[in-house]
């Protein structure tokens, strides 16, 4: 449901205020702004970074599927990558257990369905996420095509399973359903 919103428009996270410069749509779930990418060929794109899908998956949350979010009231900043999820790897980059987010990069083609090509990171599901310096736009987008990247839970957090409600185990998954 979220991949055909995106493909549609675009998303991002509840109530931050978003800048006025860059792109602004419209889908079903909510109004998005994001900002402007140019592909290694020149081409501008719109690009809607750190759309938070699903509630924090923390406290009460850390061991359960996700909880979806379907709507948005206020127009969500989609302006900036979101934290990628805890792992053992060093990062440059911010990591948090709050980081069930998705990018949408697309040429903003208003009225014309084009190919979604959804992207789930490799890593060993333990490490990598979905930023656009990892699975960015660069070269796929000097197509006529809509890219989705996404950030599922990693480790233990994404996978650990006690075989009873307390941590039923494969969220990792689940997030990417």
């Amino acid at each position: 449901m979220l991949v055909m919103a995106a493909a549609s428009d675009a998303h991002r996270q509840h109530g931050a205020a978003p800048s006025t410069d860059g792109p602004l749509t419209t889908s079903p779930s909510g109004t998005f702004r994001g900002s402007w990418m140019t592909t290694r060929k020149g081409q501008r794109i719109e690009a809607y970074r750190g759309v938070r899908y699903a509630e924090p998956p923390v406290g009460e949350l850390r061991f359960k599927p996700p909880r979806l979010i379907t709507q948005y009231k206020d127009v969500v900043d989609a302006t900036q990558e979101g934290p990628a999820c805890p792992q053992p790897v060093q990062n440059d980059y911010p990591v948090d257990e709050d980081c069930l987010r998705l990018n949408v990069y697309t040429h903003g083609h208003k009225g014309k369905l084009l190919p979604v090509i959804m992207y789930m990171h490799a890593g060993g599901f333990y490490s990598v996420s979905g930023r656009s310096d990892v699975a960015g736009p660069d070269y796929l987008l000097d197509r006529d095509v809509v890219l989705v990247t996404i950030n599922y839970r990693l480790g233990s957090l994404g996978f650990l399973s006690t075989g009873d409600e307390q941590a039923p185990g494969n969220n990792g998954f689940k997030d990417q359903v």
